[in-house]
């Protein structure tokens, strides 16, 4: 019979680390207009993955690029870090405030924006890069997802 404590969570952290592996990334969903306010538009989306560990971590986003048609309009980046749970799917939400002065000052945007208008759709693309920290590893995960929006009046 083991009696000394210290051994079982040395043979835990043992165990936990040999058998550690990356949450496995799933999809990016949701990606919608949040909001329109009067000189910015908000968009948001949500990362989803499983971690399949006995332990948890964080995730981070930092300098993942919103594109709206083709043309770079803002950054998600967050001074936050996100909470991993142990042994279960999770999202992570991903936001961008984008500056509407941003989109009018390029002609190509603005060209973008007018066809989406009459069209009704929008092309949004996440690109860069989520960061999983956990039992001193860091994990890069790419991020490259395009969706199209439909443009429709909030009810």
């Amino acid at each position: 019979m083991i009696r000394n404590p210290f051994f079982i969570v040395i043979l835990f952290f043992v165990y936990s680390c040999n058998d550690f592996k990356r949450p496995e990334f799933i999809k990016i969903d949701s990606v919608q207009v949040e909001a329109i306010s009067g000189n910015t538009v908000t968009l948001s989306a949500n990362a989803y993955f499983n971690n399949p560990n006995l332990v948890g971590g964080t995730f981070s986003s930092d300098g993942i690029q919103v594109l709206v048609n083709n043309v770079l309009v803002g950054n998600i980046s967050s001074s936050e870090d996100f909470k991993v749970p142990a042994k279960k799917e999770f999202s992570v939400p991903l936001k961008a405030v984008i500056p509407l002065e941003k989109i009018y000052k390029n002609k190509n945007a603005l060209e973008g924006i007018l066809n989406s208008i009459f069209s009704k759709k929008v092309r949004v693309q996440y690109k860069g890069h989520l960061f999983y920290k956990a039992l001193g590893f860091t994990y890069k995960y790419p991020i490259d997802v395009t969706e199209e929006i439909k443009l429709k009046k909030k009810q």
